[in-house]
């Protein structure tokens, strides 16, 4: 269902190995770019890239975007963001699993648009 992190900590797990790593950033989101899914409010998220990869996260959901670039790896996550929101809104999971909390935290951030 959802792409999950390793790294709770956000470092690299091969520690010896910290040359790769380009940069790491925060960046406010307010769209999320999709026809059938809106914002409701911003989302902060983290991007890192290193030589071959960036990856951004959205820690609170614990999920995360690959790409090329910063910006493929962005929308990845927020394509990824739209799918887990779809499946739950059918499936929303038992109160107090972690699907309701995701759930529950979809629903204060984004919602589908109306049809127009």
């Amino acid at each position: 269902m959802a792409k999950r992190s390793t790294s709770q900590s956000g470092k690299k797990s091969d520690q010896g190995n910290t040359n790769n790593v380009q940069s790491d950033k925060r960046i406010t989101i307010s769209n999320l770019g999709h026809s059938g899914y809106e914002l409701k409010k911003k989302i902060s998220i983290s991007i890192r890239t290193d030589q071959n990869m960036a990856i951004a996260s959205y820690d609170k959901l614990d999920t995360f975007g690959l790409g090329p670039t910063e910006d493929e790896a962005v929308l990845d996550l927020l394509n990824e963001l739209c799918e887990i929101y779809q499946d739950l809104e059918t499936n929303p999971g038992l109160p107090g699993s972690k699907s309701a909390y995701w759930w529950d935290h979809l629903q204060m951030i984004m919602s589908k648009k109306a049809n127009t």
